[in-house]
């Protein structure tokens, strides 16, 4: 076996290991993130015998209908036609079996995320060389945000796998150009969208490289051909999307909404920016905090030296990277989870300028020792300056897996509320209700996300003295929402005065903390989840009219 098989296989192993260390999360407790919203749906599917999601928001096809699958198995031979119940509750089955439901899902998402190493080495190769797709495959997997958003069932990591798939086959078709290796481009591509709307942007690099081909043979007889490969391209790959994603057409009512709750939704904390502002706010923040400085730094100098060299499939990969954030840039909200589709070609630009400066400083000391010996210093020196920037990604790898690792407050504090809270007490939560058995009490979730009070309340202000009439004597506040509205003051009035009125107005029953631990002198870990507390609202402060 040769040292790139077997750098690569080490990569791959590496891979799977980082991410099934902190996979568990708190499982069999609670799902994490929003895993509800694709297990939800494929649940849906099952119980009512149809392929139709009713969710169209990301739209996350090519997990929600292998979860459908799936669960139709685990209906048969497991929950002994359960889901097909008339009286199936979704959530409470979700969390009474999140090990089965939730835990082994996520499994998909390592495959892919290790068979994403071989896929992003062939295009590191075939773009700027054996070197620089090593350097790129081992800077890619170690990264805390991949992880966040990788160990939980979306379809982040999906839609990565199939993008990269689709650049691969892209560049091989721009090489060679034939039928079989557009075709699988063009698969790709509509695999791709059906997992995340972003995805979109691949169709940039698509089109460019093919733009370059059709140019290069302008004046040749099968220039022709280089345009029927682009149509049918263009053809098949809407069509792989029409198929994976059907009720996009089926149902434009319910794309409608599901993209009009996804743009009012998650603004807290990420709003306030124009589209120019967003693109700086990726550019000068996101980027160098999420890949790391030294990284983003390395990236942007591959980019450079790739324009220097004239690398044309370069220049494919930058303008993919450039479509991705002129396409999240437009969006009204800024989050970093959405950078993560570029994450895999930044690694291999950071790797080409490695490989690129290694080569470089070779040549300088070639006329000090021998040409062998001068290739091998200068590639140790380099993997060494790779291991040195890369401890830092590596630290908070760990760091996240082991937080992993601990029950969450989430655990803490719901397990005492369900020992102690009786059964049916109405129970106001700010945010959204996570921790299961919903039934048990009279639940109403307020201020979720900045458009409450506009859409679920009309523009009417609510109270806490409302919903106090309204039976509602606790209140749990978590430090997911509440100090982001209260940081924001100005921006943010109705909900920091709905606060004010809480707090005057309520005593504290219970409070949950996130622990922290250290992990011997090489990182200290924090319990993973907010701030719990619950309060009793006992009137003390008369009601404002």
């Amino acid at each position: 076996m040769s040292w790139t098989k077997v750098a690569i296989t080490s990569i791959m192993l590496l891979t799977f290991g980082i991410m099934v260390w902190g996979l568990t999360g708190d499982c069999p407790f609670k799902p994490e993130g929003d895993e509800q919203l694709v297990v939800g749906a494929a649940l849906g599917m099952v119980h009512d015998g149809t392929l139709n999601p009713h969710y169209l928001g990301h739209p996350a096809s090519t997990i929600i209908y292998p979860l459908c699958v799936y669960y139709h198995f685990l209906n048969a031979t497991v929950f002994h036609g359960a889901i097909s119940d008339p009286y199936f509750s979704p959530n409470e089955l979700i969390f009474s079996n999140v090990f089965l439901l939730c835990y082994l899902p996520r499994l998909l998402n390592v495959i892919m995320m290790v068979g994403l190493i071989p896929i992003l080495y062939e295009i590191g190769k075939d773009v700027f060389g054996k070197g620089a797709a090593i350097f790129g495959i081992c800077i890619f997997p170690i990264n805390e945000l991949l992880l966040v958003w990788g160990q939980v069932l979306r379809s982040d990591v999906s839609a990565m796998f199939y993008s990269m798939l689709a650049i691969c086959f892209s560049l091989r078709s721009y090489r060679q150009p034939s039928t079989r290796l557009n075709a699988l481009a063009a698969v790709s591509i509509g695999l791709a969208i059906g997992s995340r709307w972003p995805s979109m942007a691949l169709l940039s690099i698509y089109l460019f490289l093919n733009a370059k081909l059709f140019w290069d043979r302008r004046r040749s007889a099968d220039k022709s051909q280089i345009t029927d490969l682009v149509i049918a391209g263009l053809v098949i790959a809407f069509g792989t999307f029409a198929l994976t994603t059907p009720y996009v057409f089926i149902e434009p009512a319910t794309l409608a909404r599901d993209l009009a709750e996804e743009k009012a939704a998650h603004g807290l904390g990420c709003d306030g920016l124009s589209p120019a502002g967003n693109f700086l706010y990726y550019l000068s923040n996101a980027i160098p905090r999420t890949f790391y400085q030294p990284q983003a730094i390395m990236a942007a100098a591959g980019i450079l030296v790739a324009v220097w060299q004239k690398n044309f499939m370069a220049a494919g990969l930058a303008i993919y990277v450039l479509a991705v954030l002129c396409g999240t840039s437009i969006h009204i909200f800024h989050t970093d989870k959405w950078l993560l589709p570029i994450f895999p070609i930044l690694a291999l630009f950071a790797g080409h300028f490695l490989a690129w400066s290694t080569e470089l400083l070779s040549d300088l000391l070639w006329t000090k020792m021998t040409a062998r010996r001068a290739s091998f210093l200068c590639t140790f020196l380099a993997v060494c300056f790779l291991g040195y920037i890369e401890v830092h990604p590596f630290l908070k790898v760990c760091q996240h897996n082991t937080s992993k690792m601990l029950h969450s407050t989430d655990k803490t504090f719901y397990t005492w509320v369900f020992d102690n809270i009786p059964e049916g007490t109405p129970i106001c939560f700010v945010g959204a209700w996570d921790g299961g058995r919903v039934n048990r009490y009279k639940i109403q979730n307020v201020l979720w996300d900045p458009s409450y009070f506009d859409t679920e309340c009309h523009g009417r202000y609510l109270s806490p003295y409302d919903l106090y009439d309204k039976g509602f004597k606790y209140f749990v506040w978590n430090s997911y929402q509440g100090p982001l509205y209260l940081a924001e003051p100005s921006h943010y009035p109705r909900e920091c005065l709905f606060f004010k009125e809480l707090f005057d107005n309520t005593e504290l029953v219970k409070e949950v903390t996130p622990r922290e631990l250290s992990v011997y002198s090489l990182f200290k870990v924090t319990q993973p989840g907010p701030t719990f507390r619950l309060y009793r609202f006992v009137p003390k402060v008369p009601r404002k009219s």
